[in-house]
């Protein structure tokens, strides 16, 4: 399904104080340790501790926030709150929600380092479930599920969590299923239960519509040829879950990020009873908006930013301070745009490989194509050089092909270019030849003096008596980026 127009309204919004000022109440009562001294004490790198101190820092400073060095901090930040969020409405009740003794064996699976972040997916789910009505157990029996609903005293529904970390190999779904199944078999011979898998997804994990993350899709996909595979049958339904997020706004004004918790659920064709899920719980879904107001100063400025790589993919520095530093396009944007393109071109020139990709965009106030232009290196690499937003044409509609909308904000925003005896909006390729003391190779036309951007791949001779010049163009960033914010009104 995907989604059109603004973000789906949350299921809380505002600013983020309380929520985390909860967090760190609920993570002060799980280990019985204010402040968690003791923890810091003995273990100052355990997840809990830094878990904690993200959180204070965030609430003393988030009135100080500055774009964008700090967006990654906003969404550490909003991961917290989803993992809390179905917390709310407990509070310090947490404590006297579950029994004695399976608080103490919570207190200690969660003092290990190794099992934290997986015994806060459990309990995330169990409030997420108890925030909805659900009644629901956490299980103290080893060798049991993780969550019980007594649906009935002789069955109870059984839910086994499991938390694939970032980059866990798919066919780790198989085998979590499969051990969840021997579980439910152990807890109850002939009765049936679920398996919860919450997939990690990187930092960067902004996304423009409902569609399934790729990602998550390999995770969904084995899933489903298990539940069509006859095997696992006390498995009567997979929950996948995952985070992601989506924006609206543009520094130095507010931003609002939209942080959600999605949930897919699927079915066994031929489980070894009915499930008896409750039907809420085929919505597991969370979304929190967060506004952050940022700091003066925030917004476009002419600083160099350093270059943020996420896998194959790097935003340039040039990027960053062309297109980042101004507000025009976020790292995370035109990272998904090349790791996840609605299309994609490369272009052999001058022994280089130009790409150009572009991606959707209809959350926000106007629907747009980004584009994403780089270099792609025999290596599998790709270096981002500059990104920008085409608004559709009402007349013209939209399009997704690469060239076309590259075309297109040239059209719009583009200012002609000289290289030798060469001129046009765009050259695509052209051999100078170089005078003794030639300065420029590569000439913008600018009688007005606008502020621009000129974007070239220049290789000089050994001898210095020739130049091959590739992909030459220019931009008047003053006026493209006037459009962008009259369109964002």
């Amino acid at each position: 399904m995907s989604m059109m127009g603004r973000p789906q309204p949350p299921d809380a919004h505002g600013p983020a104080d309380d929520f985390l000022r909860l967090e760190l109440t609920i993570l002060e009562l799980l280990f019985d340790d204010p402040g968690l001294a003791r923890l810091r004490a003995k273990s100052a790198r355990h997840p809990a501790v830094t878990r904690y101190e993200k959180v204070r820092i965030f609430l003393e400073h988030h009135e100080r926030l500055q774009y964008p060095n700090e967006t990654e901090l906003i969404l550490e930040i909003g991961s917290l709150i989803l993992d809390g969020f179905s917390l709310v409405g407990q509070g310090t009740d947490i404590v006297e929600a579950v029994e004695r003794e399976v608080l103490r064996q919570l207190r200690a699976r969660v003092t290990d380092p190794n099992h934290f972040a997986d015994q806060m997916a459990a309990l995330s789910l169990w409030g997420m479930l108890r925030s909805k009505g659900i009644s629901a157990n956490i299980v103290e029996e080893i060798g049991f599920p993780d969550i019980s609903l007594p649906i009935s005293e002789q069955s109870p529904h059984w839910i086994e969590v499991k938390r694939l970390r970032l980059g866990t190999a798919v066919n780790r779904v198989r085998k979590d299923i499969a051990d969840a199944n021997k579980q439910i078999k152990r807890a109850s011979a002939g009765g049936v239960g679920s398996v919860y898998i919450f997939v990690e997804r990187p930092q960067q994990r902004v996304v423009f519509n409902d569609a399934l993350p790729p990602e998550v899709q390999a995770y969904v996909a084995e899933a489903e040829r298990v539940m069509f595979s006859g095997h696992s049958k006390s498995v009567a339904d997979v929950i996948v879950a995952w985070d992601d997020y989506m924006l609206m706004g543009q520094p130095p004004d507010v931003t609002y990020y939209f942080l959600r918790r999605r949930a897919t659920v699927l079915r066994h064709q031929t489980p070894r009873a009915p499930s008896r899920l409750p039907g809420g719980i085929t919505d597991l879904g969370r979304t929190v908006m967060l506004p952050i107001i940022w700091s003066p100063g925030s917004g476009p400025r002419p600083v160099a930013l350093p270059g943020i790589r996420h896998g194959a993919v790097t935003a340039t520095e040039l990027f960053r301070t062309e297109c980042e530093a101004s507000g025009d396009v976020r790292s995370a944007h035109a990272i998904e745009a090349l790791q996840h393109p609605d299309a994609i071109r490369h272009y052999e020139l001058n022994g280089q490989t130009f790409v150009l990709a572009t991606k959707r965009v209809v959350a926000g106030h106007s629907p747009y194509t980004l584009l994403a232009i780089g270099a792609a290196y025999p290596d599998g690499r790709t270096d981002i050089h500059l990104a920008f937003r085409l608004y559709d044409d009402d007349e013209r509609g939209h399009s997704d092909d690469p060239l076309g909308v590259f075309t297109a904000i040239l059209d719009r925003y583009g200012s002609p270019v000289t290289v030798g005896e060469m001129e046009g909006m765009f050259i695509p390729r052209a051999t100078v030849h170089l005078r003794e003391g030639q300065g420029q190779i590569v000439s913008v036309h600018n009688p007005n003096n606008e502020s621009f951007v000129v974007c070239a791949s220049v290789k000089v001779a050994a001898d210095r008596r020739t130049a091959d010049v590739a992909w030459a163009f220019s931009v008047l960033t003053e006026r493209y980026r006037a459009d962008v914010r009259r369109r964002q009104r």
